[in-house]
């Protein structure tokens, strides 16, 4: 699929930190090297409408998703039985705290636009909602299912404009 090849090259570094100031556009093509380490950084991710035009061409049609995304759309969407998508830091670490978190510029063949990110990206699947929890579905803890704190959650998704991809 158009997009999903990764964009070559390395990304502009801030000197003397592993802050990010120009890279590609993880809203239009998959950034760095797919195989690389976003925390190096060699190697970044994709955004959601990549991961939305995916499902809506394989099976979910009906699918929606952006930034902005209110945690109330989200738990309604799970407790209707709607997988929901959503990025976060790997490992629910502190990136703010630990240096990680910045804007970059993409490219100018990409539009030069702000990429607000975090070097310890990572995407998760909600399955299930309590009233203090949320099911996460995890492929980073080897496939693993968790229940996780709805505060905790929201705090890490907040580091990425609480971008998610509702599956239906």
């Amino acid at each position: 699929m158009a997009g999903l090849e990764p964009e070559p090259g390395q990304p502009v570094r801030v000197p003397g930190t592993r802050r990010v100031a120009q890279w590609g556009n993880p809203y239009t093509k998959s950034v760095g090297n797919v195989k690389g380490s976003d925390l190096g950084p060699t190697g970044y991710g994709v955004y959601y409408p990549l991961i939305l035009a995916i499902a809506r061409s394989h099976g979910a049609p009906a699918s929606t998703g952006g930034e902005n995304v209110s945690a109330t759309q989200v738990y309604a969407a799970v407790a209707n039985g709607h997988p929901v998508v959503v990025w976060v830091e790997t490992g629910w670490e502190n990136a703010r705290a630990a240096g990680y978190t910045g804007t970059w510029t993409s490219w100018p063949n990409t539009g030069s636009r702000p990429i607000k990110y975090s070097l310890i990206e990572h995407a998760v699947t909600l399955s299930g909602v309590s009233t203090t929890q949320i099911r996460v579905n995890d492929p980073w803890k080897s496939g693993s299912q968790y229940w996780f704190s709805k505060a905790a959650f929201e705090a890490s998704w907040a580091d990425f404009n609480n971008m998610a991809v509702i599956l239906q």
